[in-house]
């Protein structure tokens, strides 16, 4: 549950509303901005050691980043468009997405503007009720082409899924040996074991959430403080393109400190803060 979702159930309270002109939507639009507010501005800050709410520094309204006339912004709307059949713009449900894809295209953080990752999991059950709204008005419309679209979208939505499927990570189960090899599970395990209970840790989120129980884990992409190990999955842990190495990453965000390699397998590599051995 993310604190934006308050401003979903706004969208939806404000939907309701304009459908069936009585107050209660309004009221609900109300209740899910005021916990909207409560969440960012009350409860993250107290959990926040820093007393904010972080996301709050990753939008700049006037940074270059944050147009949304940018390709990885443009490519999640036209995949939206294409997966309802564009019968979802028929309902005014579609602007429940507004709040979602709002946060996100507005950040600075380039890993929220496309079509990976998790942040359209709670995009794609508004927008099928988006479609499902928008066949029952256009079989109701006034003019004929519309009411043959309402019956004919349907059958364009199921082929849209077709065709998308293959570039989606539910397709990877039709190469289970390529894609979930035992060797990169038998990988991650020697790479965890390399690291020592109660270490400080720098870590991309490959192995993060494993070294977690054991070790005090800082995300990469942070400022933090030195670590005595660097640990990253160069294939799956959302390291730039550019840093090609755990040392050449350590290079990037340590200038000047001095790590070694003492692990590396089918992606994962670990290195070791050169002082930290004494």
């Amino acid at each position: 549950m993310k604190e934006d979702l308050g401003l979903t159930v706004a969208a939806i309270g404000i939907v309701l509303a304009y459908r069936s002109r009585q107050p209660l939507g309004i009221w609900l639009a109300v209740w899910g901005v005021a916990w909207f507010g409560i969440a960012s501005l009350i409860v993250l800050p107290m959990l926040n050691p820093d007393g904010h709410w972080a996301y709050a520094e990753s939008m700049n309204l006037a940074a270059p980043s944050t147009s949304f006339f940018h390709p990885e912004k443009a490519l999640t709307l036209v995949l939206l468009v294409v997966a309802s059949g564009a019968i979802a713009l028929r309902s005014p449900l579609v602007l429940v997405l507004l709040p979602t894809l709002a946060w996100r295209f507005l950040s600075d953080n380039s890993g929220y503007w496309g079509p990976t990752w998790q942040y359209s999991a709670v995009l794609m059950p508004i927008l099928f009720c988006a479609v499902l709204d928008g066949i029952t008005a256009c079989r109701s419309g006034r003019t004929r082409w519309m009411r043959t679209y309402g019956r004919i979208a349907p059958a364009l939505v199921v082929l849209a899924a077709v065709a998308l499927l293959p570039q989606l990570p539910l397709a990877k189960l039709v190469s289970t040996q390529t894609q979930f090899s035992n060797s990169r599970n038998e990988a991650a395990h020697a790479a965890l074991a390399r690291v020592p209970d109660h270490a400080v840790v720098e870590s991309d989120i490959g192995l993060m959430a494993y070294l977690v129980p054991r070790t005090t884990v800082y995300w990469v992409g942070n400022k933090n403080p030195l670590p005595e190990y660097l640990v990253v999955d160069l294939q799956s842990g959302s390291i730039p393109a550019e840093w090609s190495s755990v040392e050449d990453i350590a290079r990037h965000i340590h200038p000047g400190v001095p790590f070694h390699t003492v692990f590396s397998r089918d992606g994962y590599q670990i290195a070791q803060r050169i002082d930290a051995d004494h």
